[in-house]
C-alpha cells in the first residue's frame, strides 16, 4: 500500500515545474494544465510529467498501469499525489490505482 506521495527519481531537468490534474471525469486529450483541463489516466500524466512536476489525482479507482516517460532528479523528483480532499482536483475521496486483474492499492490518506 502507498501512503501520501509517490517520488519518481532519476535524471532529467526542468527548468520550471508543471502542476498536472488527474480525473475520472478527464480526457486524454486535454492539457492536463488544471482540473478543468484534467487527464483521464495516470499513464497520461505520467507520459508527460517532468523532473519537478506534480502529478494530483482525483477521487476514483484507475486500472491501468503506469509507465513514466521522463526521470526526476534527487532535487526535483516527479511526484504523485492522491487528493484525497479533493483540495486541488475538485475530487474528495480515495484513489485507487488498480492493475487489470488484480486488486487495488489505496494511495494517500487524507492531507
Amino acid at each position: 500500500m502507498l501512503v501520501g506521495a509517490c517520488a519518481l527519481c532519476a535524471s532529467a531537468s526542468n527548468a520550471m515545474a508543471t502542476d498536472y490534474y488527474v480525473r475520472k471525469s478527464g480526457s486524454n486529450g486535454a492539457t492536463g494544465t488544471s482540473p478543468a483541463q484534467a487527464f483521464r489516466t495516470i499513464d497520461k500524466a505520467a507520459d508527460v510529467a517532468g523532473a519537478g512536476d506534480t502529478v494530483y489525482v482525483g477521487a476514483g479507482t484507475y486500472t491501468e498501469t503506469v509507465t513514466p516517460s521522463n526521470d526526476g532528479t534527487a532535487g526535483s523528483p516527479i511526484t504523485f499525489i492522491a487528493d484525497t480532499t479533493g483540495a486541488e482536483t475538485g475530487d474528495a475521496g480515495e484513489v485507487i490505482l488498480q492493475r487489470a486483474g488484480t486488486s487495488g492499492n489505496a494511495l494517500g490518506s487524507p492531507r
